[in-house]
């Protein structure tokens, strides 16, 4: 699917319209590395990942209790999340709510890829992956690990920056990091993100750390 820039400046209205000043910057942000990323790793599909990046945060601004709410309101199945960690929620929300409310960019892969954004899964495609991975290194975020993955990714020779096997390394260390971050502060770890660990060390013939995994 290609979308052209009104459409996307059209969309990029709408969701200012509902993020604070800050989200949207973070959301400009992450439409921006979705956009360097897909030149590199999936260059038929940029566009529509940069509607997915835009529309990625969609819910992020409600609050524990909306979230679950809307849950409830649009028929998800109940989640371990929505009582152990509910701020993962918005991923599912927002990819609910956009058949509804975008029904243009309700794309399969859009709202798979918003839907694991904050998480990930088993058998993400590269089209996950960027989403996943440009919210969490694009240049507005100042966390030392976000920085240190945006130079992990960036930082290397450009036949290397074209490798899918260079995203899944980055994006496995990511999800590494963002287990071993929640273990030591013993907050609680969504499956999904446990599965898709594994999942992409068991496809880059690598062993999960046993302390993390």
């Amino acid at each position: 699917m290609n979308y052209t820039e009104e459409q996307l400046s059209q969309l990029r209205s709408e969701v200012e319209k509902r993020e604070t000043t800050a989200r949207f910057r973070h959301t400009l942000g992450v439409e921006r590395e979705a956009a360097a990323l897909g030149e590199l790793l999936e260059p038929d599909s940029i566009s529509e990942l940069r509607a997915a990046a835009i529309l990625h945060d969609l819910t992020k601004s409600f609050t524990d209790a909306e979230q679950i709410k809307l849950m409830r309101a649009m028929g998800l199945p109940h989640m371990k999340a929505e009582e152990e960690a509910p701020q993962i929620l918005h991923g599912h929300t927002a990819a609910a709510l956009i058949p509804r409310e975008f029904p243009a960019f309700a794309t399969p892969r859009i709202i798979h890829a918003v839907q694991v954004h904050t998480t990930g899964s088993e058998n993400m495609s590269i089209f996950d992956k960027i989403i996943f991975l440009a919210d969490y290194i694009e240049i507005g975020r100042h966390y030392p690990d976000c920085r240190a993955m945006r130079e992990a990714f960036w930082n290397v020779p450009q036949d290397i920056l074209c490798s899918s096997e260079h995203l899944d390394g980055v994006v496995r260390r990511v999800l590494e990091n963002t287990i071993r971050f929640l273990k030591e502060r013993q907050l609680p770890i969504d499956e999904e993100t446990v599965r898709a660990y594994r999942d992409i060390c068991r496809r880059s013939g690598i062993y999960p750390t046993e302390t993390i995994s």
